[in-house]
Parts: C-alpha cells; structure tokens; sequence
C-alpha cells in the first residue's frame, strides 16, 4: 500500500487519508435539499468516490432496507445517512455505517475500515455522526441500528458485562461514593479532627482513675465525625470483653489500661459492619489517638491492635512490646511500644497460650513463632 495513501498510521490506529473525489463534498452538504437518506461512499483507486445515493421517503425504515440492498457483496463501502425527518430524530443527527464484508480482499477491508475516522474528523466534522459497523447487510435495519446506538439502561449494561467486570464497576461506585460522602479535611491538617463528647472525656477520666474497666468508643454525630464513650466496668483484662456484646455490625474503638503508664486501644471492626463505616473508624484512629494523649498527659504508650470477632479477643494484646535497641517499632504498631516480641517456645515447640499471627496476619511456612527480626535489628 503506497502511492495513493497519503497517511497511513499504523499500531495505535490505520488511517489512510484518501481525498473526496469529485462531487462527494457537494452530494453530501445538499442532501437536505435534493431530499437524499444516504450518500454512499467507496474506495475508488486512490481517492474516496460517491457509489450512488438512497433517496429519503416518508419512512425511515424502509429508507433502511434500500440502504441496505446498495450493499454489494464482497465490496466495502460506507454510508454516510442524514437521519433528520425519522421518527425519533427530529432534530439533525446523521449516522456514519461502515460496510465491511468478511469476504472481501483483505487491502479493501483495511481501506474502507480506515477511512471511517477521516470522514467524521476531517471532511464532515460539522456533523456528529453515530457510528454503527456492520459486515453482512441484514445487519442494517432501523430496529438493529437504533438498539445499537441507544443509551443502555443500568440494568442491560450489568447484562452485558462479564461477572468481573460487574464486580469492578460495583467496587468503583462503592468507592466513588465513599469519597464523595467522606468527610472533608480540615485547611493545614494532614489528618481528620474528630470532636470528643464529654461522654468519652468522662469515661477517659473514669478508666484511668480506676480499676477493672474499659471504655468503647463509638462514633456518633448526623456525619458520624463525632466520638461518644461509655464505660464498662468489671474489665480486668482483654479476654472478659467477649461475651460483653461488642456491636456485631457497628465499628469502635476500645480502650483499656494496661499499667500506669501505658494503655491499649483496640479497632473493633466487626466483619459484617458496612465499608463505609470501616472506613471511617480507620480514618479517625489516628484523631482519636491524638485526643486521648491531650487528655492523658501521664500516658507515655498507646499500644493498638485491630480484632474483627470475639475470639480476638486475647489477654496477649495488652502485653508489654519492647523495641530491641536501636529498632523500630513494628507488630501492631502504636508508638513506643510498635513491637512484639515473640513468645518463648516450650519444648514440643508450641509456645505458652496457643501464639498465633496477629488478626490479618498469616504465619508463612518454616517461620518461628512472631516471626523473624530484620538484619541490623
């Protein structure tokens, strides 16, 4: 293919950018007047040539069957149609259809396929055409083009996607209309305030002036970018949690002290609660963190931890977690005290309270118990 092709883009798109023979541009800027449906365009030599016209009659559909008997077999062309007067299309609209016959030569087939763009981008854009490819002319039907061309509803564009493709598009909205929904940051901060009731202040004060008590954290407001509290009493340790009813679908945060000097907040973030919700109480932690070192000034660790289900719900969260000298905190995280020490084995190799990986950890095969520390560590 040389000569006539005065460019021809290969790779990203083929586009031979064939001239408009004579009488092309004027049989088609006088269609409206001379009552013409289609003008029908071939590939002649090196140049791009009117093969004839469809006249426009009262009916759109039967101007379609005469535009489809003008397709010849084995021969591409294409069918520039001005749809205006139809049914439907009263306003002006015109439709570009490709004719591209599985039995023609391969060279015609790559002609004509290449020669749709110039035409709606170069010789006719003041027109904006709906496209609608065919390779057999029973294809061209009023009924099959305007099922072509239409909008799909929600539902047939669900229809017509794979189950993947499904999933994809049902993660995108979810997420569009988190971000859309979230709450908005504050002008200089990197993180998001979070307003504490006097309900959480006064359960902090509570929790720290006594014994065997813990205080849940919930969040609360019309946007949920407010924090209640309440305390529960008879909490000696993180094990006498389960049976207490933590929500089953509501996310908080629970705070327990482990000494003097250091407490404990665990994320409880049931399996079935809402995405959004999650979402929420994972974007507040670090908020709510802040707030509570402002209001327990004594307070040198916040250990954290995440659990999802009460079997969680270990006494080995409130553990001491000791940095090896000069390393940094790792495990669960939460300032000084970010890393786990691993517990001891006993012979038999099981170690002390049943050891497993914290909640969303896994042990990898042929690893010890908590793991292995980093060179240099």
């Amino acid at each position: 293919m040389h000569g006539g092709l005065l460019g021809m883009k290969m790779g990203g798109g083929t586009h031979a950018n064939l001239p408009l023979a004579d009488g092309v541009q004027d049989a088609v800027d006088t269609m409206a007047e001379k009552s013409i449906r289609a003008v029908k365009i071939v590939v002649e030599g090196q140049t791009l040539a009117s093969g004839g016209t469809v006249p426009e009659t009262a009916s759109l559909e039967d101007d379609f069957k005469a535009i489809a008997a003008a397709c010849e077999e084995a021969k591409p062309c294409i069918f520039l149609v001005r749809l205006k007067g139809g049914e439907g299309y009263e306003d002006t609209e015109w439709a570009i259809i490709p004719y591209t016959p599985d039995d023609a030569p391969v060279k015609a087939r790559m002609l004509n396929a290449s020669s749709v763009k110039p035409l709606q981008t170069m010789y006719f854009k003041q027109h904006k055409f709906m496209e609608y490819q065919v390779t057999e002319n029973t294809e061209v039907t009023l009924k099959q083009f305007v099922e072509a061309t239409r909008d799909m509803t929600e539902k047939e564009r669900r229809a017509a996607m794979s189950m993947e493709e499904r999933d994809r598009a049902d993660v995108n909205k979810e997420v569009a209309k988190e971000q859309a929904s979230a709450p908005k940051m504050l002008a200089g901060l990197v993180a998001l305030k979070i307003k504490a009731h006097d309900s959480f202040d006064d359960a902090m004060k509570a929790l720290l002036a006594g014994e065997n008590k813990c205080v849940v954290g919930r969040l609360a407001g019309d946007k949920g970018e407010e924090l209640a509290g309440e305390l529960l009493s008879d909490i000696a340790k993180v094990s006498d949690l389960k049976g207490k009813k933590l929500p089953e679908d509501v996310p908080c945060y629970v705070i327990l002290k482990a000494d003097a000097t250091r407490l404990v907040l665990i994320s409880w973030l049931p399996e079935y609660c809402p995405v959004k919700l999650r979402m929420k109480c994972s974007t507040f932690k670090a908020s709510v963190i802040d707030h509570i070192k402002e209001l327990c000034p004594d307070i040198e660790t916040i250990q954290q931890a995440e659990t999802s289900e009460e079997d969680d719900l270990e006494d080995r969260l409130t553990d001491a977690k000791k940095a090896p000298p000069g390393g940094m905190g790792m495990g669960m995280g939460g300032g000084k005290g970010g890393y786990q020490e691993p517990p001891k084995e006993e012979e038999g190799g099981k170690s002390p309270g049943g050891w497993k990986p914290p909640p969303g950890a896994m042990r990898m095969p042929g690893m010890p118990p908590g793991g292995m520390k980093m060179p240099g560590m």
